[in-house]
Order: structure tokens, then C-alpha cells, then sequence
């Protein structure tokens, strides 16, 4: 029979401490050799008769609600597994082995998920597919998770997994376990269920995920603007909403004014970097065309997820045969990718917001600053000081270093360089401000 090390490497195995044989994962001394190599190869029957064992213990712990000590039982699982990494092995034992670390990892994520411990539950899912790509639970659980921590795009790359063919037909049983369950995301298939047309009798609809990004960012933008319309003011007199539209123009400008122009190696880099911005934009709308795709409904898929909500939300989900279980789990993930889909699109759509919101920080947090020096060193009122500044580098050509604000108003050098960074940017929003007028 042919034999095999197993893919990883280990250090090499303790000697089972005296008195603890109950407690210790099994030894991976075997008594079976290979007939033609002469060489002893890993039990691997008896390896996973305790991995079952630990899996048994861990499930009906996790059952009882007792988090800790079914984590401490999977452990032992993993450990028995990661002692006979990289020893000698059947062949055909090698898929066994791979299977069992997948699903102890795997049963980690579903008991973390469970406690609502997310980001942890996504590393041992990820390392459950690691292990074994097939394990549709697995992709089920990293999904989930990707969704509470609001990884669409990851999500969206899971789900479009799990729609492969093969996929459905090996893990079935799984999808159709998992579905059922009460960790399913119901709400979520609800909610985009709702906004692709269909109203599921007897569940709870929700605003769309999109819509409802988008009154959070409208709030949220307008709470910017109230909340920053002073940010700039105070120094300047300058409208906030004025420099709200000015701020990204102005950012790209530099410092005193010193990339005023650019050189010819600058916009050969500036037309690269727009090329490798264009190609990438372009594969985005293509990836995103082939997922729309392949989450199109079908003609009956839209009322196949509704019957199966129905059915769920009156506790009475009834049994299928293999196709008819397989179409409703291909739905279902549709319909779930869609919602992944969404909600990606809303968060890109958001994302010059985000920025802008971004910029208005960086300038309260750069105001606070000039204001903290200004009353530190006793200097004049904000409004004289930054006017008679801002005057004094305009006539030197905006050639002012901190050096020489520092000599000027006897101040420590860092503190005239918090000085000329604010004088200069408002410098350059009032600079963009005119020109917009």
C-alpha cells in the first residue's frame, strides 16, 4: 500500500506524561507497517476514533451551554491531529485526517458564532477551509461571520463558492441543517427577499440594505456639516460648507504651494497609475457583471425562498427529495449573495463621503491644534494671527519655513510647524474657494 507524510511538518513527539493516559491524545505509535517500504505508518483508525470522541464531547457541551470547556475538547482534537502531522500515512488516510481538522475547526466557528464572538469565529472558519475547501459548513460559518463583521465582499466570494454544483450536491445535508437552524440569516434573506419584490407571508420585512445606507449616510453627512461649520470659521471667517466642497481639490495640492507644477517623470507616474486605475476599475465592473449573473434568479426561485420562509416562520419546514432540496439551497444562497452584493454596492457608493468625512476630521483635529499653540504661547486672537501670518507668507511667495515662524513669534519649532501647516491649508481652501466664485 502505498504511503505518504502528511502535508505539515511538526516538532518531534513528546513522551506522554505517566498517569495521564485519559486525558492525552493517543499515541501515534502504530503496529501497522507497509509491506513493501518496511515502514510503520500512523494509526489513523484509532486517531479518528478519538477525534470523534472529542467531537461527541465537544457537541453535547456545546448543547449544555458550556463554551469553554467544549473549546478546551475541540482543542484536544486538533492537538491529537497536530501530533501526527507530517509522519508517515496511507494515503487513503490522508483525506480523513484533512476532513476531521476541517470540521474541529469548523464546530470551533459554530460555537464562537454562538457566542457572538465574530472575529474569531472568521479565523477558525477560515482555517476550516484551509484545511478542506469541500467543507461546505465551513463556507457556511465564514460567511456568517464575514456578514457580522460586514466583509461583504468576502461574503459574496463565499456564497459564489457554496453555488458551485458540486458544492451543493456534497454538503446537502449541511446547507439544508444550516438553513433550519436558528443561526440562519433569516432577517437577511427577508430583507433582500423584500427588495427584490417578494414579500414573505409572516416575516418581518426591513428597509433595503441599501436604502438604508444611504439615509445613514445622508445623516451622517449632514451631521459633518453642522458639526464642522465652525471647524474653519474661527480662523478664517470661511464658510465650513464652502471648504467641504474645496477640501479634496485642496488636498492635492501641496504644502506652500511647491507642486504647483509637475514634472514630466510626475505625469508620465500620474498617466501609469491612471491606466492601472482604469484596468482595474474595468475588472471590477466585469467581476461584479459575472457575479450578478450567477445570482440571477430563475423563473420560481423568488417564490422558493418565500415558501421556505413561510414554512420556517411557522416552525413546519417539510422534507424533500435531493432535487427539490438542492434548488431551494441554490436559491436561498442566491438570495443571500444578493444581499451581500447590496450592500457592498451601498458602501462603495458611500465612499467619497467617507472621505470628505475623513478630511473635516483631519482639519478639526489640525484646528485644535493651532488654537492649543496659540494659548499656550499667549499669541494673539486666532482671527489676527492667522491673517497677519497667512499675509506674511503670501509676500514671501509662500516660501515660509517653520523655522522662521519660530524666530518670528519666539515659539518652539514644532509648534510653528502645527502653525504653518494651518495657515497654509486655509491658505489653499480660501485659494480654491476663489476660484470657484
Amino acid at each position: 500500500m502505498a504511503v505518504q507524510k502528511t502535508p505539515t511538518k511538526m516538532p518531534p513527539q513528546e513522551e506522554q506524561a505517566a498517569g495521564t493516559e485519559e486525558e492525552s491524545s493517543p499515541s501515534t505509535d502504530s503496529t501497522d507497517v507497509d509491506v513493501e517500504a518496511g515502514e510503520q505508518v500512523v494509526n489513523v483508525d484509532g486517531l479518528m476514533s478519538y477525534v470523534n470522541e472529542m467531537l461527541d464531547g465537544g457537541r453535547q457541551l456545546f448543547e449544555a451551554r458550556d463554551f469553554k470547556t467544549a473549546m478546551q475538547v475541540y482543542q484536544q482534537g486538533l492537538d491529537a491531529i497536530a501530533q501526527c502531522e507530517g509522519l508517515p500515512m496511507h494515503v487513503d488516510d490522508v483525506p480523513r485526517v484533512v476532513m476531521a481538522k476541517s470540521l474541529v475547526h469548523s464546530f470551533r466557528s459554530e460555537l464562537l458564532m454562538e457566542q457572538e464572538l465574530y472575529r474569531r469565529a472568521l479565523k477558525e472558519s477560515e482555517s476550516a477551509v484551509t484545511s478542506d475547501p469541500n467543507n461546505g459548513s465551513a463556507f457556511l460559518y465564514q460567511a456568517l461571520a464575514r456578514q457580522r463583521v460586514k466583509a461583504w465582499d468576502k461574503g459574496l466570494e463565499d456564497v459564489l463558492w457554496l453555488l458551485r454544483p458540486e458544492m451543493l450536491h456534497r454538503n446537502r445535508s449541511q446547507f439544508t441543517e444550516f438553513f433550519r437552524s436558528k443561526i440562519a440569516p433569516v432577517a437577511e434573506l427577508t430583507e433582500q427577499l423584500v427588495e427584490l419584490g417578494h414579500t414573505p407571508t409572516g416575516s418581518k420585512s426591513t428597509a433595503s440594505g441599501e436604502d438604508a445606507a444611504n439615509k445613514d449616510a445622508e445623516t451622517s453627512k449632514g451631521a459633518a456639516k453642522n458639526g464642522n461649520s465652525s471647524t474653519t470659521s474661527a480662523a478664517t471667517s470661511t464658510d465650513t460648507s464652502g471648504a467641504h466642497a474645496a477640501t479634496s481639490t485642496a488636498a492635492s495640492t501641496s504644502v506652500g504651494g511647491a507642486n504647483s507644477g509637475s514634472t514630466g517623470a510626475e505625469a508620465s507616474a500620474e498617466g501609469s497609475a491612471s491606466s492601472s486605475s482604469t484596468d482595474a476599475g474595468q475588472e471590477r465592473r466585469k467581476k461584479k457583471e459575472d457575479a450578478e449573473k450567477k445570482l440571477e434568479l430563475q423563473h420560481g426561485e423568488r417564490d422558493i425562498v418565500g415558501n421556505f420562509l413561510r414554512s420556517r416562520h411557522a416552525g413546519s419546514v417539510p422534507e424533500q427529495d435531493e432535487a427539490t432540496a438542492d434548488a431551494e439551497n441554490a436559491a436561498i444562497l442566491k438570495v443571500w449573495g444578493s444581499f451581500f452584493m447590496a450592500k457592498q454596492t451601498a458602501y462603495d457608493a458611500a465612499f467619497e463621503e467617507r472621505v470628505e468625512d475623513a478630511q473635516f476630521q483631519g482639519l478639526k483635529e489640525m484646528k485644535e491644534r493651532f488654537e492649543d499653540v496659540v494659548q499656550r504661547n499667549g499669541l494673539k486672537q486666532n482671527e489676527a494671527l492667522a491673517s497677519e501670518l497667512a499675509e506674511y507668507i503670501q509676500k514671501q511667495g509662500g516660501k515660509v519655513s517653520a523655522q522662521k515662524v519660530a524666530d518670528i513669534y519666539s515659539l518652539d519649532i514644532d509648534d510653528a510647524h502645527v502653525m504653518l501647516e494651518w495657515i497654509q491649508t486655509q491658505t489653499r481652501i480660501q485659494s480654491v474657494l476663489g476660484q470657484a466664485v
